[in-house]
């Protein structure tokens, strides 16, 4: 599992509404979140890794502004 997240003055917060497609994680495949615009200046991916022995790894993140 996985939360996109963005930093607040109260520390970090999940984004509102986010919209992914496929609705779980894909593997070796691209995972898109899309929500509406929130003022930031920093984000992150919090990751949960699953139970062993499989493995969860990013490989790249690409953010875009509307």
């Amino acid at each position: 599992a996985y939360q996109l997240q963005y930093r607040t003055g109260d520390g970090w917060q999940d984004i509102p509404l986010q919209q992914r497609t496929p609705g779980k994680p894909l593997a070796n495949g691209e995972n898109r979140i899309e929500f509406p615009a929130v003022s930031m200046r920093e984000l992150r991916i919090a990751l949960t890794n699953p139970p062993a022995p499989a493995r969860f790894r990013l490989i790249e993140i690409k953010a875009f502004a509307p």
